[in-house]
Protein backbone atom coordinates (compact mmCIF):
# COMPACT_ATOMS: atom_id res chain seq x y z
CA UNK A 1 0.00 0.00 0.00
CA UNK A 2 1.14 3.48 -0.75
CA UNK A 3 1.07 6.38 1.65
CA UNK A 4 -1.82 8.03 -0.19
CA UNK A 5 -3.94 4.88 0.04
CA UNK A 6 -3.43 4.61 3.80
CA UNK A 7 -4.31 8.28 4.22
CA UNK A 8 -7.44 7.82 2.12
CA UNK A 9 -8.52 4.80 4.19
CA UNK A 10 -8.01 6.74 7.44
CA UNK A 11 -10.03 9.68 6.12
CA UNK A 12 -12.80 7.36 4.97
CA UNK A 13 -12.86 5.62 8.36
CA UNK A 14 -13.06 8.97 10.20
CA UNK A 15 -15.83 10.14 7.87
CA UNK A 16 -17.86 6.97 8.54
CA UNK A 17 -17.34 7.33 12.30
CA UNK A 18 -18.50 10.95 12.12
CA UNK A 19 -21.63 9.97 10.16
CA UNK A 20 -22.38 7.20 12.67
CA UNK A 21 -21.94 9.57 15.62
CA UNK A 22 -24.18 12.19 13.99
CA UNK A 23 -26.85 9.54 13.38
CA UNK A 24 -26.74 8.44 17.03
CA UNK A 25 -26.98 12.08 18.16
CA UNK A 26 -30.06 12.61 16.01
CA UNK A 27 -31.76 9.51 17.43
CA UNK A 28 -30.93 10.61 20.99
CA UNK A 29 -32.30 14.09 20.25
CA UNK A 30 -35.53 12.59 18.91
CA UNK A 31 -35.97 10.50 22.05
CA UNK A 32 -35.44 13.58 24.24
CA UNK A 33 -38.00 15.65 22.33
CA UNK A 34 -40.55 12.83 22.51
CA UNK A 35 -40.02 12.59 26.26
CA UNK A 36 -40.46 16.37 26.53
CA UNK A 37 -43.72 16.13 24.59
CA UNK A 38 -45.02 13.33 26.82
CA UNK A 39 -44.07 15.24 29.98
CA UNK A 40 -45.71 18.38 28.57
CA UNK A 41 -48.92 16.46 27.91
CA UNK A 42 -48.90 15.02 31.42
CA UNK A 43 -48.61 18.51 32.89
CA UNK A 44 -51.43 19.71 30.66
CA UNK A 45 -53.69 16.86 31.78
CA UNK A 46 -52.87 17.50 35.45
CA UNK A 47 -53.68 21.22 35.09
CA UNK A 48 -56.93 20.49 33.23
CA UNK A 49 -58.05 17.95 35.81
CA UNK A 50 -57.31 20.41 38.64
CA UNK A 51 -59.32 23.08 36.83
CA UNK A 52 -62.22 20.66 36.40
CA UNK A 53 -62.16 19.70 40.09
CA UNK A 54 -62.04 23.39 41.07
CA UNK A 55 -64.96 24.17 38.76
CA UNK A 56 -67.04 21.34 40.25
CA UNK A 57 -66.25 22.48 43.80
CA UNK A 58 -67.15 26.09 43.01
CA UNK A 59 -70.37 24.96 41.31
CA UNK A 60 -71.46 22.90 44.34
CA UNK A 61 -70.55 25.62 46.85
CA UNK A 62 -72.50 28.24 44.90
CA UNK A 63 -75.45 25.89 44.48
CA UNK A 64 -75.90 25.20 48.16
Amino acid sequence: MRKGDVRKLKKDKKRKEHIQRAKMDRVAQKKVTTLDKIIGKKHLYIILSMALIAAVLIFYTLRS
